[in-house]
């Protein structure tokens, strides 16, 4: 029954108006990649800033910095250039997710479905599958592009390694991005409200970027407290595992305690609901 429901709603969402549109805006985000690739070197993409030097004198970031690193940059400088609009894709999703999730809704076509008797609780998953699958292939696309990119600009190759580097890195963040997937749906299902879940997740991303930088390196209990429970948070950070074990650590701690808690807080939120 399931695979049945993902299907017609891929289906709905291969003719929407809603993929058109997020064809478009990946194109376009693609072209502004490409565009400060070929800028000058000191010209560079920053929604963050460096936080101390890693072995080798490879600066270490927080939050996402690319193309300002100059003419010879370095293996892990390259992939904070690639990955840079990581930061464009946390609001990418948070929109994807509310227009997937809420779509059905809007339109009353979760109404009619939970009439004919499907289960609210499936019809939800249905859409998390679909916008977890749709966020996974643009991605792999954009992060793919990104590499290209960075190294034809840098006139740099990698080799096998570091090939597999990139992708663990591309990975890692993915499974963040399921975090804030699964975040903001469940804002969505607690507030019912397409633009208010919007709104809310919008400004956590904002907020957590000043906490953080007010908090510094050493949080009080509370506010590191809040910040580890943060997918935001994580994705701004995890750049940097790679000199910084922790972060790596915390990382997976997080995940393995919000992935599940999120689906169970959904399905409180769905059960026994009436569907208005």
């Amino acid at each position: 029954m399931l695979w049945n429901i993902v299907r017609a709603d891929c289906y709905r969402l291969l003719h929407s108006r809603f993929l058109l549109l997020t064809a478009a805006g990946f194109v376009l985000t693609m072209a502004a990649f490409a565009l400060m690739a070929q800028g000058e070197s000191g010209s560079g993409f920053s929604f963050g800033g460096q936080t101390g030097v890693g072995p080798g004198g490879t600066p270490l970031i927080d939050g996402f910095v690319g193309f300002g690193f100059g003419d010879r940059p370095g293996f892990w400088e390259l992939m904070y250039t690639a990955t840079c609009f990581g930061a464009v894709s946390v609001l990418a999703v948070i929109v994807t997710t509310v227009a997937v999730a809420g779509g059905d809704d809007r339109n009353g076509i979760t109404r009619v479905a939970v009439a004919g008797g499907q289960s609210p609780i499936v019809l939800y998953l249905s859409r998390l599958l679909v916008v977890t699958g749709l966020s996974a292939l643009l991605w792999t696309l954009h992060n793919v592009i990104t590499l290209l990119v960075t190294l034809a600009a840098g006139d740099a190759s990698l080799t096998g390694r570091q090939v597999g580097r990139w992708a663990g890195l591309v990975g890692l963040e993915f499974v963040i991005l399921v975090a804030l997937i699964l975040a903001t749906g469940l804002v969505y299902l607690v507030t019912r409200n397409s633009m208010a879940a919007v709104v809310i997740m919008m400004v956590l991303f904002i907020a957590t970027i000043i906490v953080n930088a007010m908090a510094g390196p050493d949080p009080n209990v509370l506010v590191g407290w809040l910040l580890a429970a943060d997918p935001v948070w994580h994705m701004n950070r995890i750049t940097r595992y790679w000199a910084e074990p922790w972060v790596l650590h915390q990382m997976w701690w997080f995940a393995g305690i919000f992935i599940p808690v999120a689906l169970v807080l959904s399905w409180l939120a769905l059960a026994g609901r009436e569907v208005r």
